[in-house]
């Protein structure tokens, strides 16, 4: 019984050395025990192809958790089997950068080393890795200014924390392979840590935020300035898998990236929607789901879901009319979209998009006319091209009307894009077309096929500030809604291909002035200049009167 007694308390004594080891390791190893969510993985893995990744994300959602795993993986060299993002082989200069340095402090300096004191080595980066006496920053207690780490090689790596407020001047003349931005600085100090990677040839800039600031120059960067060097990833709450509460069935969470069990989140679902109405409705967005805050409220209220189709546009029928609206790129990017109108159902289906930036006339139009070839299987179509009003404004350069140089190359309509049956300046009204484009949206009348990410992001991003519509970053938003405003001009594919008896423009085969053979068409069709034939007393009639 001794000899029982005596190896059941080694067992036991064992058993609570194991299990101290355990609470010491996922104390002290944090890394080790970290697994992403897919958003968070896609945002890792993100970076070993672009210089700049950014994470949009809701409050609470774990991205300055993710950005720490990231940074102590790349101070250490330790990288997990689900790693797809920049590896260094060296060790590495790298800064991590926060508004305050309190927030430093509290937020990235926590995440990264624990803090000071027993604290120190309960963050992401392993404590044995860690070297002591870090420099302690001046002005506010606890906060450290700068931490030499391990690095598998066998040299050392160096991280320092740095503020936004201490300015941009601050931050110049470093030269490093890695920084971290937590939350959203100006963009002049943006730029200015951006320089600070360039002169490294695997040089990496991160940034985790929340997009409270709306459309700021950050935003925008990331969003609508299209550059192989830059990406970014988008996380909303439900991009967090189920808690394990959750599930009744054990296994059914999100699966391990490294294969190793279950990743489960950390929000019940049955907490999230409490979660989502306790912020104040204008933050909603941002704080859940990672978009840029509005104004006063988005433009477009209606449910993204309820717009959004992946029809075949060859299974529609012949007779459905087809429009170009088309937004000039003075100051701004073009932008174009590609409509086909259901007359049968008063239908607008948005199928396709251009939006180019620094691009030539006859560079805009080809790319249109790829659009065309691509869908239709056919060249030199005579789509009809809507335009606003003030394209008839003429070229800086060459004095010739807008209208005229894109009629070179497109099939421009004779007028530009007006409300029907409104007299005056009311019928080119911004707020006038807007709400009724909006009560199509709402009546289930308007639909946008998936493939126009455009589109759909300025549509995301459309607001109002003290009233009125901010007309920043619409470009395909305004060429589709002066498309849909002019689809009494719409044609059938048969008549854009120059079939039908009606292959040409009323007033010209290639739009206002463009010369060319005379268009044939039966007097009374719908492409017929003077309109249509009353048939009670045989006289012309404008079409829909």
């Amino acid at each position: 019984m001794a000899n029982d007694d005596d190896r059941d308390h080694e067992i036991g004594r064992k058993a609570a050395e194991i299990e101290k080891a355990a609470r010491e390791a996922r104390r002290f190893r944090k890394m080790d025990y970290w697994q992403p969510y897919a958003k968070q993985l896609e945002f890792i893995n993100a970076t070993r192809l672009h210089r700049e990744t950014g994470l949009f994300a809701g409050t609470q959602l774990g991205k300055s958790e993710t950005a720490a795993f990231m940074t102590a993986c790349n101070l250490t060299g330790l990288y997990p089997s689900f790693w797809d993002g920049i590896r260094y082989d060296h060790a590495i200069d790298g800064w991590s950068v926060a508004k305050s340095l309190k927030m430093s402090r509290d937020i990235c300096q926590v995440k990264l080393i624990g803090g000071v004191g027993e604290e120190w080595g309960t963050g992401m980066i392993p404590k044995h890795l860690l070297l002591p006496d870090p420099i302690a920053s001046r002005g506010e207690g606890g906060a450290i200014d700068t931490i030499k780490v391990r690095h598998v090689s066998g040299n050392i790596s160096t991280l320092r924390f740095r503020t936004y407020d201490a300015g941009r001047e601050s931050l110049q003349g470093a030269t490093l392979d890695w920084i971290w931005l937590d939350e959203e600085p100006d963009l002049d100090v943006y730029s200015e840590c951006l320089s600070r990677i360039s002169a490294r040839p695997n040089g990496r800039l991160i940034i985790t935020f929340t997009p409270l600031l709306g459309m700021s120059g950050i935003s925008i960067r990331y969003r609508q300035e299209s550059s192989p060097d830059r990406t970014f990833v988008q996380m909303g709450i439900n991009d967090v898998p189920p808690a394990k509460d959750d599930l009744p069935d054990p296994d059914g969470g999100g699966s391990s990236p490294d294969g190793g069990g279950t990743v489960y989140g950390h929000l019940p679902l049955g907490e999230r929607e409490k979660i989502i109405e306790g912020y104040p409705e204008h933050e909603r967005e941002a704080r859940s789901r990672g978009e840029p805050m509005l104004g006063e409220g988005r433009v477009y209220a209606t449910p993204e879901e309820m717009i959004l189709e992946d029809e075949n546009i060859h299974a529609w029928p012949n007779y459905w009319r087809w429009g170009w609206g088309m937004d000039p790129g003075a100051g701004h990017p073009f932008g174009a979209a590609l409509q086909c109108f259901d007359p049968d159902q008063q239908v607008m289906h948005t199928v396709a998009e251009v939006r180019m930036a620094n691009a030539t006339i006859e560079q805009q139009c080809q790319a249109m006319h790829q659009i065309e070839k691509k869908l239709f299987n056919s060249e030199g179509m005579a789509i009809p091209v809507a335009y606003p009003a003030d394209t008839g404004t003429r070229d800086r350069q060459s004095m010739t009307p807008l209208t005229k140089l894109y009629g070179v190359y497109l099939r421009m309509m004779n007028e530009p894009a007006s409300l029907p049956g409104i007299a005056g300046q009311a019928k080119f009204s911004l707020e006038g077309s807007v709400t009724e484009l909006e009560q199509w949206e709402r009546n289930g009348r308007w639909k946008v096929h998936r493939r126009c990410l455009a589109y759909l992001e300025e549509r995301r991003l459309y607001h109002r500030k003290d009233g009125e519509i901010v007309k920043l970053r619409d470009d395909v938003l305004c060429a589709a809604r002066y498309a849909w405003m002019m689809r009494r001009k719409f044609k059938t594919l048969d008549e854009c291909r120059g079939l039908g008896g009606g292959g040409g423009s009323p007033y010209g085969p290639r739009g206002p002035g463009g010369g060319g053979r005379p268009t044939q068409f039966a007097k009374g069709s719908i492409n017929d200049p003077h309109g249509c034939i009353d048939v009670f007393t045989g006289q012309y009639k404008k079409f829909g009167s």
